[in-house]
């Protein structure tokens, strides 16, 4: 709307300094392109969370959710990360919803490998353990 109300200014500015139709033709265009790529986002991040987890073929544990656009126009789509139930996780899945009609635009799920598992579950282990050491011994 701004750039609208500053482009009839400028069209009415135009007669008393003629460089100013140039100016209310190109803030004109740019109003005229904000309307057009504006999108009401129908769907919010729990809605699309709820939608991701019905998708995936997995029990969901933990799930984030990030807005995104596509397009020239930059139409809003909710890409939804899901990580499986299991403690570690075995499974991760990308899910992208629609924000304006809460459709599922694309999956994809993959299975976590298992030595990148075993490597986290190590590094915990070992975190721990010197956790365990410092409290054990306190430095004088």
């Amino acid at each position: 709307m701004v750039y609208a109300v500053t482009a009839a200014l400028a069209a009415l500015a135009a007669f008393s300094h003629p460089g100013m139709i140039f100016a209310a033709g190109l803030l004109a265009s740019i109003a005229l392109w904000h309307m057009m790529s504006a999108w009401d986002i129908g769907v919010l991040d729990p809605q699309a969370l709820e939608v991701a987890n019905r998708e995936v073929p997995m029990a969901v544990g933990h799930a984030s959710a990030a807005v995104g656009f596509d397009g020239w126009r930059a139409r809003p789509v909710w890409n939804v990360l899901v990580f499986s139930a299991d403690d570690p996780p075995t499974e991760r899945g990308l899910v992208r919803v629609d924000a304006v009609k809460g459709t599922v635009v694309g999956t994809y799920v993959e299975k976590i490998q298992e030595s990148r598992v075993k490597s986290q579950e190590r590094e915990s282990q070992e975190s721990s353990v010197k956790s365990q050491e410092r409290t054990d011994h306190p430095d004088s």
